[in-house]
């Protein structure tokens, strides 16, 4: 037992290793931003590591926050996390499986570390979020003048300023998020960090002004308007009548300001690029996405179709010729309707509820509180990041995702977890009809054999017995006091015993707070007995805050165990990936192959079958070109897990069949791209794939096969390519494919020698 109940306060969480502990806090986003800016798991190791080893800091650092940071909110929480990583990881796609995995851990981590981090490691997590929103704001202005530059991955090919992240509404988001994080933690900064944080707040709203994002900059104006409201309604409640006339002065002009802006950088600057404003400001594409989410929704409502659900069935629920050409939707553009049609609506109506209702508490805490509440930043934060999910998957990056988790955790923290012990509240109102089970359980307190285990108990439970109403507890908190081996907790004491002689019933009843408050503390920590009615339940308690402590442990283990394999598949997989003119086409197949060999989850299977598809054709003999696509395809057939859903895949697979000599397979892996892309416009490809692969076959056994087996394969060589011609885009109809209309000819010079 400590000697001292101040090293149980804050000022007692900097001990010896405080600053070792705060150096992952410090890296976290950092790392994850600079490494981890996309979509694609591949490039998440450095964050998964660093996410782990924060984590794991932080279970090394305050019991207290362990103790009071997990309640019934966080148990839904993470056992709806759970849940989609069961359901993810039994699902067909494994590519978007595994990083729908990755992202629930991101969030679990993020939140966790938010929830149950001191102060202090809290105060170098806003410094290390500053750092990385500085380096992101200037990464952004950089390319401003130099939009393919990019300081970690060369060939950037966006076109926009997006800063370390790759699309420029995930950057959006980024930001938003970040703010709201900064400015929540200002308050309790030193003043050189609330000069870092104030001036990485101003950079990244400047970013986010000229930023090309049309969702970010309305955004941008809905978190303007929504903290100009709650001050407002706070003046109306204050009846404060000089801030309602600034609120609403200084608002009309930051809103006239922010929707010009909006609109200048929106019609003006997009209109450059592209003359017709409806296609710029079209949203059709976005509402054909949602409507296909929430009818694959309904063939799945509970437990929802799986990972990549979305991806392989929006072409089913979707007119013919709706989606673009060149289009592949594998998100909604729309989260909440993405987890509708990967995990079904209850995992999604738990999800907003887990959402909107610690939100809604704070912001109203805001508005009726007295008191400043600095936590309203994270609660405006986390609400624009909710509304520009709207618009785009914008938590299908793991920067973006932890900065949510991290939000989360902020709102959901307790209070008394940021002030001194001395200022704590007790943790929950005391009721008259507790008073017998808070007596039975001081009195077993009392009888257990060893004094440093019990008097914490018999404070925490005779202090609440005279709270709750019983005034004779005093007497026995009095008797608990004097075992305690805590020599403030024993003055304090001695101060309880003069207030109860001199009958000052104000004075003993703040004494016996203060007491309470400090004994609470005691009772939470681990090792210590939680005191319920019965043993079994003591014994029971100690059990699950063991088990509760190793699961997050193992989460963290495995975050930093899971980065260190991704970070060592990214450094195999950079030269040929990012270094393509350091290799030739032969060895960047071959890493690829290695890379994948070792983990198909990654989703490199297509860069792996195109740089295979450009290398076969370099050997001279048709006969070696065969036996080398022969030797490969079973490798390749292993390797292509989600050949089954991703029709792009299937036809580089078909195509590698096709040389091998694998007539049936190559068919069959048309067949499975034809049925999948059933309402896209890109089906005309595999079907032209297909005629053309059947009007070889058939021309191929023109001189020794059955006329009418020759003739069967050029009426549905024909029949392919003439439907392919009928369902090309409009937009590619006007050219003349030679090829395509040699093959038309030849199939109907096969068919009329049999005829």
């Amino acid at each position: 037992m400590q000697s001292s109940i101040s090293a149980i306060s804050e000022s007692g969480h900097a001990d010896r290793w405080a600053n070792v502990r705060a150096i992952p806090l410090l890296l976290l986003l950092p790392v994850t931003l600079f490494w981890g800016g996309s979509t694609s798991l591949l490039h998440w190791g450095p964050g998964f590591l660093a996410a782990g080893i924060a984590l794991l800091a932080t279970l090394s650092g305050s019991s207290r926050n362990h103790a009071w940071a997990f309640d019934r909110h966080t148990a839904a929480f993470l056992m709806l996390l759970a849940f989609l990583v069961i359901r993810a990881s039994s699902s067909g796609w494994q590519t978007l499986a595994a990083a729908d995995i990755a992202l629930a851990a991101f969030a679990a981590t993020g939140y966790l570390i938010s929830r149950s981090a001191c102060p202090s490691e809290l105060r170098w997590l806003g410094v290390g979020t500053a750092a990385a929103a500085l380096l992101h704001t200037a990464c952004f202005v950089f390319q401003l003048w130099k939009p393919d530059w990019n300081p970690v991955y060369p060939a950037r090919t966006s076109g926009w300023a997006t800063g370390l992240i790759a699309h420029y509404n995930h950057a959006a988001a980024f930001a938003i998020g970040s703010m709201g994080l900064l400015l929540h933690r200002l308050q309790q900064a030193t003043p050189a960090a609330k000069a870092l944080q104030i001036t990485a707040v101003s950079g990244l709203a400047l970013a986010l002004a000229f930023s090309y994002s049309r969702s970010g900059l309305v955004t941008l104006c809905f978190g303007v308007v929504a903290v100009l409201l709650l001050v407002l309604l706070r003046a109306f409640r204050e009846r404060n009548t000089e801030w309602i006339w600034l609120v609403l002065g200084f608002g009309a002009m930051m809103f006239w300001l922010m929707a010009k802006m909006a609109v200048h950088w929106t019609i003006g600057q997009r209109s450059v690029d592209d003359p017709d404003l409806a296609q710029a400001f079209s949203d059709g594409y976005r509402l054909t996405m949602s409507l296909a989410a929430l009818r694959l929704g309904l063939e799945h409502p509970i437990l929802g179709g799986g990972a990549g659900n979305f991806a392989s069935g929006v072409y089913r629920m979707v007119d013919s010729g709706s989606l673009r050409f060149g289009d592949e939707p594998f998100m909604a553009h729309n989260e909440l309707l993405q987890v509708v049609a990967d995990y079904g609506y209850l995992a999604a109506i738990t999800l907003l509820v887990l959402l909107l209702v610690p939100l809604g508490k704070t912001l109203w805490k805001y508005i009726t509180a007295s008191e400043w509440r600095p936590e309203v930043w994270a609660a405006v934060g986390l609400l624009g990041m909710l509304v520009q999910s709207n618009f785009d998957c914008i938590f299908h990056t793991a920067p973006c995702v932890l900065v949510a988790g991290l939000l989360l955790g902020a709102i959901t923290r307790r209070d008394w977890q940021d002030l001194p012990v001395e200022q704590a509240e007790l943790p929950s109102l005391l009721s008259s009809k507790r008073i017998p089970a808070y007596l039975r359980r001081g009195e077993a307190a009392l009888k257990e054999p060893t004094p440093s285990r019990a008097w914490p108990g018999a404070v925490v439970n005779f202090s609440h017995a005279y709270l709750a109403g019983d005034f004779n507890a005093r007497y026995r908190l009095l008797d608990a006091l004097q075992i305690s081996d805590d020599p403030g907790l024993r003055q304090t004491g001695f101060r309880l015993a003069l207030a109860i002689n001199s009958d000052d019933r104000v004075e003993t009843t703040s004494i016996i707070r203060e007491i309470a408050a400090r004994a609470i503390v005691l009772i939470e920590s681990e090792g210590l007995q939680h005191w319920f009615p019965t043993p079994a339940l003591n014994r029971h308690a100690t059990f699950l805050t063991r088990i509760r402590n190793s699961a997050v442990a193992a989460l963290a283990v495995a975050s930093a165990a899971t980065g260190i394999h991704l970070c060592r598949s990214l450094v195999h997989a950079w030269r040929p990936l990012y270094a393509v003119d350091q290799l030739g086409i032969e060895q960047r197949f071959l890493r690829l192959a290695s890379v994948l060999d070792a983990n198909p989850y990654l989703g490199l299977q297509r860069a792996m079958l195109t740089e295979f598809l450009f290398y076969l054709p370099s050997y001279a003999t048709f006969e070696y070109r065969r036996n080398v696509a022969a030797g490969y395809y079973p490798t390749f057939k292993r390797l292509a897990v989600d050949v089954g859903r991703d029709p792009q895949l299937a036809l580089q697979l078909a195509a590698i069949a096709g040389w091998a000599g694998r007539t049936p397979e190559a068919l069959r892996l048309m067949d499975t791209a034809i049925e999948i892309q059933a309402g896209h416009e890109n089906v005309y490809k595999a079907l032209y794939l297909k005629g053309e692969y059947l009007t070889e076959l058939a021309q191929s056994g023109a001189g020794s096969d059955p006329p009418d087996e020759v003739a069967d394969l050029a009426r549905r060589a024909l029949d392919c390519l003439e439907e392919s011609k009928r369902r090309m885009p409009y937009a590619l109809q006007k050219e003349i494919n030679p090829m395509r209309e040699q093959y038309i000819e030849l199939c109907r010079q096969l068919i009329a020698v049999v005829d």
